[in-house]
């Protein structure tokens, strides 16, 4: 134990510099953290632009809409839900009762439902013999 403090107190005590080893280590270690946090800043760029984008879109769509459903238009207005270029499904919206006294309304949202084709009806399979064999 007093050998190992003995050589870790000589180290430090030393006036030798480092080895040119352990000095490209050392930067090549602080090259790679710079690169990274580079590429975190960018990273972390793109996805603000992007939700940016998303969020404003967003509200544009709402505020079109908005102006758009009213009580004075029965059917209302019917939304295409898209994922990208291909369509999911359609959205009724709908607005009715009065005014309230800080202008909200009642708004009303349904996804009409595809009529399902109903099952096609066939014959029961009669039951097996209790026998095991063909009854002549």
């Amino acid at each position: 134990m007093k050998n190992r403090r003995a050589r870790l107190w000589a180290r430090l005590k030393s006036r030798r510099g480092e080895s040119l080893g352990e000095v490209l280590i050392s930067v090549l270690i602080s090259a790679v953290g710079l690169v990274m946090l580079g590429s975190m800043i960018v990273a972390a760029t793109s996805m603000i632009l992007i939700s940016k984008d998303k969020m404003e879109a967003y509200y544009n769509e709402q505020a079109n809409l908005a102006l758009h459903i009213s009580p004075d238009n029965p059917d209302g207005v019917t939304l295409t839900v898209r994922d990208g270029d291909t369509q999911i499904g359609t959205v009724q919206v709908l607005s009715y009762g009065a005014e309230g006294p800080n202008g909200a309304r009642v708004v009303a949202y349904s996804i009409p439902q595809e009529e399902e084709p109903a099952p096609e009806e066939t014959e029961p399979e009669p039951a097996p013999d209790e026998e095991g064999g063909d009854s002549p």
